[in-house]
């Protein structure tokens, strides 16, 4: 696997293969310690983008304050 760092992504690292024109513009490929190391640290920042996302989704919802707190404590309980 060839791991890159971008600027462009939220928590930056992503695979190379599947890297837009602008973060082959705003990163670089990196070399961790193993294959391993490189596939953990992209599974890390991948469930950090997905966790991300839901809490955007939650934040315009429209639910009443107390129902997104407690959709927010349930995703940020699970990360």
């Amino acid at each position: 696997m060839s791991l890159m760092y971008s600027r462009n992504t939220p928590y930056g690292f992503i695979d190379s293969a599947s890297a837009l024109p602008e973060d082959l513009f705003y990163g670089e490929e990196v070399t961790l310690g193993s294959a391993a190391e490189e596939a953990r640290v992209l599974a890390i920042a991948e469930k950090l983008r997905e966790t991300y996302a839901r809490c955007e989704v939650i934040q315009t919802a429209g639910f009443g304050s107390q129902e997104q707190a407690i959709e927010m404590a349930e995703v940020l309980t699970n990360v």
